[in-house]
Protein backbone atom coordinates (compact mmCIF):
# COMPACT_ATOMS: atom_id res chain seq x y z
CA UNK A 1 0.00 0.00 0.00
CA UNK A 2 2.89 2.35 0.77
CA UNK A 3 4.26 1.89 -2.76
CA UNK A 4 0.86 2.66 -4.25
CA UNK A 5 0.55 5.85 -2.19
CA UNK A 6 3.92 6.96 -3.57
CA UNK A 7 2.86 6.05 -7.12
CA UNK A 8 -0.33 8.07 -6.72
CA UNK A 9 1.68 10.97 -5.34
CA UNK A 10 3.79 10.90 -8.51
CA UNK A 11 0.60 10.85 -10.62
CA UNK A 12 -0.42 14.27 -9.28
CA UNK A 13 1.60 15.99 -12.03
CA UNK A 14 -0.43 17.34 -14.94
CA UNK A 15 0.87 17.00 -18.48
CA UNK A 16 -0.72 20.02 -20.17
CA UNK A 17 -0.16 18.38 -23.54
CA UNK A 18 -2.40 15.49 -22.48
CA UNK A 19 -5.23 17.20 -20.62
CA UNK A 20 -7.75 14.75 -22.05
CA UNK A 21 -5.91 11.79 -20.51
CA UNK A 22 -5.47 13.59 -17.18
CA UNK A 23 -9.21 14.35 -17.05
CA UNK A 24 -10.09 10.74 -17.87
CA UNK A 25 -7.76 9.36 -15.18
CA UNK A 26 -8.75 11.84 -12.45
CA UNK A 27 -11.95 10.14 -11.16
CA UNK A 28 -10.29 6.73 -10.91
CA UNK A 29 -7.20 8.12 -9.16
CA UNK A 30 -9.30 10.10 -6.66
CA UNK A 31 -11.45 7.07 -5.92
CA UNK A 32 -8.38 4.90 -5.41
CA UNK A 33 -6.63 7.28 -3.01
CA UNK A 34 -9.86 7.89 -1.08
CA UNK A 35 -10.32 4.10 -0.71
CA UNK A 36 -6.76 3.85 0.60
CA UNK A 37 -7.43 6.68 3.07
CA UNK A 38 -10.60 4.92 4.26
CA UNK A 39 -8.68 1.66 4.78
CA UNK A 40 -5.95 3.49 6.69
CA UNK A 41 -8.50 5.32 8.87
CA UNK A 42 -9.96 1.93 9.72
CA UNK A 43 -6.47 0.66 10.57
CA UNK A 44 -5.87 3.70 12.81
CA UNK A 45 -9.12 3.09 14.72
CA UNK A 46 -8.23 -0.59 15.09
CA UNK A 47 -4.72 0.22 16.35
CA UNK A 48 -6.08 2.79 18.80
CA UNK A 49 -8.53 0.20 20.14
CA UNK A 50 -5.67 -2.32 20.50
CA UNK A 51 -3.65 0.32 22.35
CA UNK A 52 -6.53 0.98 24.78
CA UNK A 53 -6.98 -2.75 25.37
CA UNK A 54 -3.24 -3.20 25.94
CA UNK A 55 -3.28 -0.36 28.48
CA UNK A 56 -6.15 -2.06 30.34
CA UNK A 57 -4.35 -5.40 30.43
CA UNK A 58 -1.12 -3.73 31.55
CA UNK A 59 -2.93 -1.83 34.30
CA UNK A 60 -4.42 -5.06 35.62
CA UNK A 61 -1.01 -6.78 35.51
CA UNK A 62 0.55 -3.87 37.40
CA UNK A 63 -2.16 -3.86 40.06
CA UNK A 64 -1.90 -7.64 40.49
CA UNK A 65 1.92 -7.67 40.77
CA UNK A 66 3.10 -4.13 41.60
CA UNK A 67 6.58 -5.21 42.76
CA UNK A 68 7.27 -6.82 39.35
CA UNK A 69 6.84 -3.35 37.83
CA UNK A 70 8.98 -1.54 40.39
CA UNK A 71 6.16 -0.25 42.61
CA UNK A 72 7.03 -0.51 46.29
CA UNK A 73 4.51 0.16 49.04
CA UNK A 74 1.06 1.57 48.32
CA UNK A 75 -0.21 1.24 44.75
CA UNK A 76 -1.30 4.76 43.76
CA UNK A 77 -2.91 5.94 40.51
CA UNK A 78 0.21 7.94 39.68
CA UNK A 79 2.45 4.90 40.18
CA UNK A 80 0.21 2.73 37.99
CA UNK A 81 0.09 5.37 35.21
CA UNK A 82 3.87 5.73 35.31
CA UNK A 83 4.30 1.96 35.04
CA UNK A 84 1.80 1.72 32.15
CA UNK A 85 3.76 4.24 30.10
CA UNK A 86 6.93 2.14 30.22
CA UNK A 87 5.20 -1.25 29.87
CA UNK A 88 6.68 -3.01 26.81
CA UNK A 89 3.37 -4.14 25.31
CA UNK A 90 1.90 -0.66 25.74
CA UNK A 91 4.90 0.97 24.02
CA UNK A 92 4.62 -1.50 21.14
CA UNK A 93 0.88 -0.88 20.71
CA UNK A 94 1.43 2.87 20.86
CA UNK A 95 4.17 2.68 18.21
CA UNK A 96 1.84 0.74 15.90
CA UNK A 97 -0.94 3.29 16.40
CA UNK A 98 1.42 6.19 15.69
CA UNK A 99 2.74 4.51 12.55
CA UNK A 100 -0.80 3.82 11.29
CA UNK A 101 -1.72 7.47 11.87
CA UNK A 102 1.42 8.59 10.04
CA UNK A 103 0.52 6.61 6.90
CA UNK A 104 -3.08 7.77 7.07
CA UNK A 105 -1.87 11.38 7.21
CA UNK A 106 0.42 10.82 4.21
CA UNK A 107 -2.39 9.26 2.16
CA UNK A 108 -4.75 12.08 3.19
CA UNK A 109 -2.21 14.61 1.92
CA UNK A 110 -2.12 12.85 -1.46
CA UNK A 111 -5.94 12.80 -1.54
CA UNK A 112 -5.94 16.55 -0.89
CA UNK A 113 -3.45 16.89 -3.72
CA UNK A 114 -5.86 15.15 -6.08
CA UNK A 115 -8.63 17.56 -5.12
CA UNK A 116 -6.27 20.45 -5.91
CA UNK A 117 -5.31 18.68 -9.14
CA UNK A 118 -8.97 18.66 -10.16
CA UNK A 119 -9.16 22.43 -9.71
CA UNK A 120 -5.94 22.85 -11.68
CA UNK A 121 -7.29 20.66 -14.49
CA UNK A 122 -10.36 22.91 -14.63
CA UNK A 123 -8.11 25.97 -14.86
CA UNK A 124 -5.86 24.40 -17.50
CA UNK A 125 -8.85 23.45 -19.64
CA UNK A 126 -10.39 26.91 -19.33
CA UNK A 127 -7.05 28.42 -20.29
CA UNK A 128 -6.70 26.13 -23.28
CA UNK A 129 -10.23 26.94 -24.44
CA UNK A 130 -9.62 30.67 -24.03
CA UNK A 131 -6.42 30.44 -26.04
CA UNK A 132 -4.22 31.31 -23.09
CA UNK A 133 -1.47 29.16 -24.51
CA UNK A 134 -1.32 31.24 -27.68
CA UNK A 135 1.20 33.99 -28.35
CA UNK A 136 1.57 36.38 -25.43
CA UNK A 137 3.00 39.76 -26.39
CA UNK A 138 6.34 40.82 -24.98
CA UNK A 139 5.32 44.47 -24.70
CA UNK A 140 2.39 44.85 -22.33
CA UNK A 141 2.58 48.64 -22.58
CA UNK A 142 1.56 48.60 -26.24
CA UNK A 143 -2.23 49.10 -26.06
CA UNK A 144 -2.68 48.12 -29.70
CA UNK A 145 -2.34 44.44 -28.83
CA UNK A 146 -5.19 44.54 -26.30
CA UNK A 147 -2.96 43.97 -23.28
CA UNK A 148 -1.99 46.59 -20.73
CA UNK A 149 0.09 46.26 -17.63
CA UNK A 150 -1.35 47.95 -14.56
CA UNK A 151 0.23 49.10 -11.34
CA UNK A 152 3.80 49.55 -12.60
Amino acid sequence: MIERINELKAALAIDINRLDVACQEQPQLVTEIEDIVADLKYDVRKREMEYDETCSVAEQQIRDNPSTFGIQGKVTEAAVKAAIIIHGDVRSALDKAIQAKHWMDKASAVATGFHHRRAMLDDEIKGAIAGLFGDIPNNYEDKSNGFTRRGR
